[in-house]
């Protein structure tokens, strides 16, 4: 039997995250859980009423009915609480607020410090100040932020150069960060992000299939690889369209998709990796002939991005775009 995709949240609910203030927020939770059973809800709200109507008795009807009604209040309740610093960050950064992430870095060092202990947690905060300040026009101190980071006592190597190689991609430098992934390798060869890291510049950005599949070929020899979940069908789904797989590979990021848009309530960031699977299938979309279908996912796309005012994702896309130019254009 085939396993059903999940159902991604609705774009309302995907907006009121960030906008609702916290006040608000666990009646945004309320109503996203109700909604996902309104008709059921409906259904024994009918049956309840008709059935006080008619004098009858409460029985054990009418407490499955109150119950259902009332299982989306401590769902509700464990949205809210289990928010965490890193969610939110994610959050705000894929719509560009990064005077708000800027002002959430003491909270967010004494979080991760507490969770992972002071050396990882000073280098994740680095991270995330460095790409604010970046975003901020502020390059040289976000430079010197990530570089204090490496100075700080027992910051392993491997770690810095993963983090510098976020930042440079971030930064749209993916030959420098395709040199930092290649040291990372040779520093930490059983470490999977290297790897992976390798596999995706090489697939996406440098046009080089034959490296991406060499590079996702080691990353599958190792244990950690069955850990990544449905990121697989994401690096292996943009090393089949680098090698000219188009069809197979569209059917591996569409399953990708709709996983990423179901998970971003979690972590939005997803919703930057789901941009680019939807820019890699519109170009394999365009390589096959099938344009017509090309444009519509563009156009989506762009629409949704604009609806959820994804700023952050609407950079990354056009710059993608603007370094792939496609047959056809809107």
């Amino acid at each position: 039997m085939k396993k059903r995709p999940p159902k991604p949240p609705p774009a309302w609910y995907m907006r009121g995250l960030l906008t609702t203030n916290k006040s608000k927020l666990f009646a945004l939770h309320l109503l996203f859980f109700w909604s996902r059973s309104w008709l059921t809800l409906l259904i024994l709200l009918v049956i309840f009423v008709l059935r006080r109507l008619n004098g009858m008795p409460i029985d054990l009807l009418d407490w499955v009915a109150i119950l259902f009604f009332l299982l989306p209040v401590p769902l509700a309740l464990w949205a809210m609480l289990s928010s965490n610093i890193e969610t939110q960050l994610s959050a705000l950064a894929v719509r560009g607020r990064w005077d708000e992430i800027r002002a959430r870095m003491p909270r967010y060092h004494e979080q991760v410090a507490k969770a992972m202990g002071e050396p990882k947690a000073g280098l994740a905060t680095a991270l995330w100040t460095a790409r604010a300040l970046y975003r901020q026009e502020n390059e040289h101190e976000a430079n010197e932020a990530l570089e204090q980071a490496r100075l700080a006592d027992g910051i392993d190597e491997a770690d810095y150069q993963l983090a510098l190689i976020q930042f440079q991609m971030f930064r749209n430098e993916y030959e420098t960060a395709r040199d930092s992934a290649q040291l990372l390798v040779e520093l930490a060869p059983d470490r999977i992000e290297g790897w992976l890291s390798i596999c995706e510049i090489d697939a996406v950005y440098l046009d080089d299939g034959q490296s991406a599949r060499i590079a996702l070929d080691e990353a599958m020899l190792l244990d950690t690889w069955k850990n990544l979940g449905p990121m697989t069908n994401y690096v292996t789904g943009v090393t089949l369209a680098a090698e000219g797989a188009h069809k197979e590979a569209i059917a591996m990021l569409e399953k990708f998709r709709a996983w990423a848009l179901s998970y971003a309530t979690q972590n939005s960031m997803t919703l930057s990796f789901r941009a680019c699977a939807g820019c890699i299938i519109v170009h394999s979309l365009d390589a096959i002939g099938r344009q017509d279908e090309a444009d519509q996912l563009l156009e989506s796309m762009l629409s949704e991005l604009e609806d959820g005012a994804y700023l952050e994702i609407t950079k990354q896309l056009n710059h993608y775009m603007d370094k792939h130019p496609r047959a056809t254009h809107i």
